[in-house]
């Protein structure tokens, strides 16, 4: 975010509790997901399949351990549910 020139202020990140915490953006935009990650323990977030495969951003994404999610294919969609789990309970924020 820094390096596009984007400001993101955080409000309450005193409530966010110690430990893997799971954390939701409304995705009012594209730029929700690198917001949370940029200012925040949060990895792993579950993009969109189809995001991962942009250029740049996907890069981006896939190095921030961003879980892509295929809704078109229930299989593959519940293989990433179930490696955002693991994440978790390996103590991992996502």
């Amino acid at each position: 975010m820094r390096l596009a020139g984007v400001k993101v202020r955080t409000k309450g990140r005193e409530r966010v509790p110690a430990g893997a915490c799971l954390f939701v953006a409304n995705h009012t935009s594209s730029v929700d997901a690198p917001a949370v990650v940029g200012d925040s323990e949060a990895r792993g977030d579950p993009a969109q399949g189809v995001v991962v495969q942009w250029p740049i951003a996907g890069q981006a994404f896939t190095l921030a351990g961003f879980i892509p999610v295929d809704r078109t294919e229930r299989d593959s969609a519940i293989a990433s549910v179930e490696k955002a789990t693991q994440s978790l309970r390996a103590g991992r924020s996502f």
